[in-house]
């Protein structure tokens, strides 16, 4: 679920390279359309929607928040210091759902995980950022605190989800990407108004796929996995978007990759593979 989850996850860049949509729009349709995605979902085939209480009514409206700050500082990033590099660092997550994972749900990482999880960060930027020495503006270093403030809140995001299915494990198991995924277009709307656009056209068939596909379906799997699996292995599988994102693009768009990139995708699968074996055998 989680391998599958991290695949449709990693189509949402090539979405949002085909729609010609403001940030801010992109991040609110793409969380409304998916919670309609999964209402209707749970509408239909388990004829049970479940209901918000005052706990996760908070944990939904949390979560909203910070998912909301998360893709709006990536979006800020990626403006300031480029893809590659706000996807590199954006994905220092791993560190913090280590922390996470450690003082909030008393889960040991691996006795080797961190040089893993440190190993893979750096075959994202091998993948991720080609040009080894960034061209740096007058702004650089705040796109790249921004960045990481996307990594530390994408982890607190995550970590909603846990501590929503720890708690309430006989809610339906969906319940809390759909509720964070409603609160998260209502934050977008209200954080940034001026910003919101018509979606017409091509740009509607697009967000459907995003929201329908990457979102509700990418997320419910997620969901699913953080449930079963060690919170720090999900973060560290969850790498593996950018680099599934990266070979679907040279495959749809005939982007190239240089030995640095292929290698870059090499160091990734095998710290992934390896953090993997440490915490099973933990």
């Amino acid at each position: 679920m989680i391998v599958t989850g991290a695949l449709a996850i990693s189509f949402a860049p090539i979405f949002v390279k085909l729609v010609s949509l403001s940030p801010a729009s992109v991040v609110f349709y793409r969380c409304l359309i998916g919670f309609t995605g999964i209402f209707l979902y749970l509408s239909f085939k388990t004829k049970k929607v479940p209901k918000l209480n005052k706990k996760t009514a908070l944990l939904a409206l949390t979560g909203g928040l910070i998912f909301c700050l998360d893709l709006y500082l990536w979006h800020k990033a990626i403006h300031i210091v480029g893809a590659g590099m706000a996807t590199v660092l954006a994905n220092t997550q791993v560190f913090f759902s280590a922390l996470w994972s450690r003082f909030l749900f008393k889960e040991k990482p691996g006795k080797n995980f961190k040089y893993w999880a440190l190993l893979g960060v750096l075959g994202l930027y091998l993948l991720c950022v080609p040009e080894l020495v960034p061209q740096f503006e007058p702004n650089y270093l705040a796109g790249i605190f921004m960045a990481i403030g996307a990594g530390a809140l994408y982890s607190g995001f995550m970590t909603c989800i846990k501590i929503w299915s720890k708690s309430f494990p006989n809610a339906p198991k969906p319940a809390p990407i759909l509720w964070i995924s409603l609160t998260t277009a209502l934050w977008m709307f209200l954080i940034s108004p001026s910003e919101m656009e018509m979606v017409r056209g091509m740009n509607l068939v697009h967000m459907l796929l995003l929201g329908l596909f990457v979102h509700a379906g990418g997320w419910v799997l997620i969901n699913l996995a953080i449930r079963a699996l060690p919170f720090s292995f999900v973060s560290l599988v969850l790498l593996l978007q950018p680099v599934l994102a990266s070979v679907i693009s040279y495959l749809l768009f005939d982007e190239s990759f240089i030995l640095q990139q292929i290698l870059g995708v090499g160091i990734c699968l095998i710290a992934i593979y390896r953090g993997q074996l440490s915490i099973i055998k933990n």
